[in-house]
């Protein structure tokens, strides 16, 4: 009742799967954590940045912030009971702020400090034992309606405080910064226990008040396997520049889901922006040093710059035909490249999330029926070979289950420029192999009795290195049931109302 297993290709059966990034610890191997990335990060860094709305920020500052911040909470809050210092981040990670905060508790997860991170969708309506709280702005504090008193302090990461807020555990952001330096280091010694490679890197609370638990081992496997996806002769270096398109509605996943290609591209000497996509008007806005874009498949700026290819003079329009044409028989070419803003760029990330993300994350007992239909916003072949023509870049479309695992479950290869029939492009999306962290395959299911692994179909199964661990004691009751139910005690998890087939090519459409 189960398919093969299917891997990527670049890790055939009997090869170890990505599990992080293969450090020394005397004559052992270890997989390494956010420390690891971080120092080297530093070490490596020179000219490269971070932008916040429009804003530089160079990373000897933003490390020099993150380790005063660390420091004068860990300075306040003391804690004696063994349990770490949880700290609750509403602030957008795409915020100077945010990312700080982010930053600095990530820091504190490692052995000698005592701190761990809790992204929030929203300011919680039920206490989740959170011991700081940091929000946005001082009209969140007001909206709280007695539940400040769940937290120890709340910080505000808005610097004027309006007279009408009077909590005593309220303050800005900006007292605890005061003292900050550039710092051009970040020192990092591994315990020799190795604990820090599968310590709690953080918790993560969906929009349905769903949390999930990540380890250091889930990020540096995506890292690593990010860094591997590039083909030889094209692989990250310092002259990278990665812009993530953000949308305010897509905020909490951002909070988890960029790190891996953030840090990835912060190793390589790069540089990071963000781009909050209300504030991108058009295309022509767009920073002519990006050479990596991220963006959600369903953005609304994708949209617009397909829309813009249709009122094009005949010229333009001759050269994006020509191109297509190109791009069909397997040849990458620019000459339908449509603005001088995109010279730079060499590659674009399209986040697609699987259809039903709550489904997944809550774990019901009941297999659901499969919906037809494309899941929305995903591109069809043909769009994303217009895309690739009107930008001069490749495109690669990744499948995300955005709150239970860290990185992306399949990506499109960063060749592939196929055009399927009409007929496929209707039913099927491809999302490429699977990820070199996870492997993967399909199941029966007795509500879908028309779906047959005999065919290569059937519901996903995932195992390996990137998936989160449920919180809630009765959510991970669940979860343990369902993966004993398609399990055989191998330990594969189902991801509910994901179905499938596996192509002839080793690709999930």
């Amino acid at each position: 009742h189960e398919t093969a297993v299917y891997r990527n290709i670049v890790v055939p059966p009997g090869f170890p799967l990505t599990t992080g990034m293969g450090l020394s610890l005397g004559y052992k191997v270890r997989n390494g954590n956010f420390g690891d990335v971080w120092s080297a990060s530093m070490a490596q860094s020179k000219d490269n940045y971070l932008e916040f709305a429009g804003e530089k920020h160079s990373l000897p500052k933003i490390n020099g912030l993150a380790k005063t911040l660390l420091s004068n909470l860990l300075k306040t809050f003391i804690s004696g009971s063994g349990e770490s210092l949880r700290v609750g981040i509403v602030s957008p990670v795409y915020t100077l702020p945010g990312f700080v905060f982010s930053l600095a508790t990530l820091m504190g997860t490692l052995k000698g400090s005592d701190c761990v991170p809790h992204f929030l969708s929203s300011v919680p309506r039920q206490n989740l034992n959170i011991d700081i709280l940091v929000v946005d702005t001082w009209n969140d504090i007001l909206m709280l309606n007695g539940s400040q008193d769940w937290y120890k302090l709340i910080i505000v990461c808005d610097s004027e405080k309006p007279q009408s807020v009077s909590f005593s555990n309220v303050v800005s952001w900006s007292s605890y910064i005061e003292d900050a330096k550039d710092d051009f280091k970040f020192d990092y010694e591994p315990p020799k226990d190795n604990s820090d490679d599968n310590a709690i890197m953080s918790y993560n609370t969906n929009p349905w008040n769903q949390t999930t638990s990540f380890t250091h081992m889930c990020l540096v496997s995506s890292l690593a396997a990010f860094i591997k996806s590039f083909p030889l002769d094209t692989e990250l270096s310092e002259k990278d520049h990665l812009t993530f398109v953000v949308d305010e509605s897509e905020r909490s996943v951002y909070s988890i889901q960029i790190w891996p290609k953030l840090l990835a591209v912060l190793l390589h000497g790069g540089s990071v922006s963000f781009a909050e996509r209300t504030k991108l008007k058009t295309w022509k806005q767009f920073s002519k040093n990006t050479t990596l874009l991220s963006v959600t498949g369903r953005s609304s700026l994708l949209e617009s710059l397909l829309n813009e290819s249709t009122s094009q003079s005949l010229f333009n329009r001759l050269k994006t035909a020509w191109a297509m044409n190109l791009f069909s028989e397997g040849v990458f070419t620019r000459v339908g490249e449509f603005s001088e803003n995109f010279n730079n760029l060499r590659c674009v990330y399209l986040m697609n999330e699987i259809k039903d993300v709550e489904q997944v994350s809550s774990f019901p007992s009941e297999v659901p029926q499969l919906k037809r239909g494309r899941a929305q916003g995903v591109l069809k072949s043909t769009q994303l070979n217009l895309l690739r023509t009107l930008l001069g870049s490749r495109v690669v479309s990744e499948l995300y289950s955005p709150y239970t695992l860290v990185g992306p479950i399949a990506s499109t290869n960063y060749y592939d420029y196929r055009i399927f029939p009409p007929q496929v492009d209707a039913t099927f999306a491809c999302f490429g192999p699977i990820s070199t962290s996870l492997e993967a395959k399909l199941v029966d299911t007795e509500s879908n009795p028309e779906l047959s692994v005999d065919k290569r179909q059937g519901m996903l199964c995932v195992r390996g290195f990137t998936i989160g661990k449920p919180v809630e004691k009765d959510r991970l009751e669940k979860a343990l049931k369902l993966v004993e139910k398609f399990d055989g005690g191998e330990g594969w998890m189902p991801l509910l109302g994901v179905f499938g087939i596996w192509g002839q090519d080793g690709c999930f459409y």
